[in-house]
């Protein structure tokens, strides 16, 4: 698979940068997209360039989904092809039935479903007959539903249903498949204490390492009987026990 090109959205900073690092060791070329992250991005494209892999950077707000074609084609004019598409980039922002508002709720949707739709559609149509593959990056909310971070939840599942359906829909030329982290990084919303309370909620009471993220888009890459998978990388947070109020069966 060397010599491939990827392209990572939102691949600046957080799981998209180590995704993206990872990936140029084992000797793929990277499209590198952003949309605020500038000085982060080309701070990237540099420290990618000693593994003498092929890398640029690619601005979008993919709010401005209008502008996905475009954005795609000139990713696509630069490397010649594209075999791997990770939709990595996300909005995450709290609202609720109560507080949502119509901005919110387009916000997620169009970052986090839409772009992946018509980035998904763009790539299909670029490779042809060719074989390809498509990652998606979801959340452990996709199968732990809390009535918290609302449009955000929605959007994930939605591309969960994206990820099954493209992969009946592609098959056998194109596998697809994702990735649903728990976590992992702080967010910026959280103190250390409250990140470090949230991993101690889990099972296995372990933050999730970006190298297991990264082992895990090298597992779906490599694994061609694979498609319309989610690999849920959480410490078994999606169990939702870390939510039950009853203490009663501790130490039972």
């Amino acid at each position: 698979m060397k010599n491939e090109t990827v392209l990572i959205t939102g691949s600046s900073k957080r799981v998209g940068r180590s995704i993206a690092i990872k990936l140029a060791e084992e000797g793929f070329n990277i499209a590198i997209h952003y949309n605020k992250s500038g000085k982060e991005s080309h701070s990237l494209q540099k420290e990618l360039k000693k593994y003498n892999v092929k890398v640029k950077t690619f601005k979008l707000d993919l709010q401005k989904t209008d502008r996905i074609k475009f954005f795609f084609r000139n990713v696509l004019n630069y490397f010649g092809e594209i075999s791997i598409l990770i939709n990595n980039a996300s909005t995450f922002e709290f609202d609720s039935i109560k507080n949502a508002t119509i901005k919110s709720y387009d916000k997620h949707l169009d970052v986090n479903l839409k772009a992946p739709f018509f980035l998904s559609k763009y790539f299909v149509e670029a490779r042809g007959k060719k074989k390809g593959n498509i990652i998606n990056i979801l959340d452990q909310r996709v199968m732990n539903t809390t009535p918290y971070f609302t449009s955000y939840t929605i959007s994930k599942s939605a591309l969960l249903t994206l990820t099954r359906s493209l992969a009946l829909s592609l098959a056998p030329k194109i596998r697809v498949n994702a990735i649903a982290p728990g976590p992992t990084l702080k967010s910026t919303r959280q103190t250390k204490e409250e990140f470090k309370k949230q991993i101690l909620r889990t099972p296995l009471k372990k933050k999730v390492s970006l190298e297991e993220i990264n082992n895990g888009i090298i597992f779906l890459l490599k694994s061609e009987t694979i498609t319309g998978q989610t690999i849920v990388l959480d410490s078994g947070q999606n169990m939702g026990w870390a939510h039950t109020k009853s203490i009663k069966f501790i130490d039972d």
